[in-house]
């Protein structure tokens, strides 16, 4: 008969009752099931599960090809410490529960509650199994190209520029400043003793994008990984209102317009705020785009329910009002909010009753048009 130990922990609710659901949608019912399958998500979180050594021989390849591993890495859906607590008496192995409690006494300043509702999570996403999948996803394609470099018939090997970005990946490490950057760029992609403006834009661009990395938040010379990046950023910052603008592309730039002055919006009684094209360029994206590019992000935004454009002023303005943009947008409003309640210094994050009137000669904001613009 197996040896096997009841846990009676108190674990995130929501997390639980979650993970409840997932096991009958699987399985038909839960009862029967959440004690195995707890066992399995356990054993995964400490790496039991008898895959550990492949997942690290996947990230070995990533690695090679120029990759970051990190991208597919361990990832929290949900907000575990705002739970409420619900006690639990699902039954485990004997060994295995010994096992995962000594881990996280060793590992981890959670309790063991905490810790099994983040197994629960990952395991529920996929775990380890979706995280080597999207890790050979990434790589996939440049095996195939490297290898057909054999055949001299191939039309899908490497070209110059991608293997000349490839090996400036493995030259610069985990993280490097773009002093190091640049010195491998001359070092293997310059034509002559050094690389043109223009190259070294093109491989920085090329490099950055094929590590998924990003400036460190709190040092703008200094390149690290997305995941490094999300664990030194604010809690709810927004990928797009950290990120250097240059890495934006228009969609992303949206969001950040959207975000950041859904923002300045939470700090207002009435949850709408109406700012100029000016101050929003130089606040928001650092004053490094053009005024035609703000215009076309503006307009993007405007496209929103709850958004609208004019020029009361003979000045482009961005109008948004939270509780409207909320309707056609729930989860874009809830980014807000919780971006609102990060730490840290952000762009727009001060308070204050800034409407048009501040900016149109005393004149009030106006309903938007059908059109998403301010009525003039």
């Amino acid at each position: 008969m197996r040896d096997t130990s009841k846990l009676d922990w108190m674990v995130p609710a929501d997390e639980w009752e979650q993970f409840r659901r997932h096991i009958e949608s699987r399985f038909g019912v839960a009862e029967g099931y959440l004690g195995r399958e707890a066992e399995l998500a356990m054993e995964q979180y400490i790496d039991a599960d008898g895959y550990a050594r492949v997942e690290t021989l996947v990230d070995r390849l990533v690695s090679a090809a120029g990759r970051s591993p990190d991208h597919a890495s361990e990832k929290i859906k949900s907000d575990l410490s705002s739970q409420e607590p619900t006690r639990i008496g699902i039954r485990v192995g004997t060994p295995l529960k010994e096992e995962f409690c000594a881990y996280v006494d060793e590992h981890t300043d959670y309790n063991y509650g905490v810790a099994l509702a983040r197994a629960l999570n990952v395991y529920r996403d996929g775990g380890r199994s979706r995280r080597v999948e999207d890790k050979l996803d990434r790589v996939v394609d440049d095996a195939e190209s490297m290898l057909g470099e054999l055949n001299d018939d191939s039309d899908k090997s490497l070209s110059s520029v991608q293997r000349k970005t490839i090996a400036i990946c493995h030259d610069v490490g985990e993280s490097f400043t773009d002093e190091v950057l640049n010195e491998s760029i001359h070092n293997i992609a310059a034509e002559g003793p050094k690389a043109s403006d223009p190259t070294l834009e093109k491989y920085r661009d090329l490099v950055i994008d094929r590590l998924d990395y990003e400036r460190h938040p709190h040092n703008e010379e200094l390149w690290i990984s997305r995941d490094q990046a999300e664990e030194i950023a604010p809690d709810e910052t927004p990928a797009e209102c950290r990120r250097s603008v240059e890495l934006l592309d228009t969609d992303e730039m949206k969001r950040r317009l959207i975000y950041t002055v859904g923002r300045r919006a939470m700090a207002t009684s009435s949850k709408d705020v109406t700012l100029p094209e000016r101050e929003l360029r130089e606040a928001v994206f650092d004053d490094e785009i053009s005024r035609p590019t703000m215009h076309d992000v503006m307009q993007a935004a405007a496209e929103h329910f709850g958004i609208g454009t004019g020029k009361p002023d003979r000045q482009q303005v961005l109008r948004l009002n939270l509780t409207e943009l909320e309707i056609d947008h729930p989860d874009m409003a809830q980014t807000i909010r919780h971006f609102a309640n990060a730490d840290g210094d952000s762009r727009l994050a001060d308070s204050g009753e800034t409407t048009l009137g501040s900016y149109g000669g005393g004149q009030q904001p106006s309903a938007m048009t059908d059109g998403g613009t301010v009525a003039d």
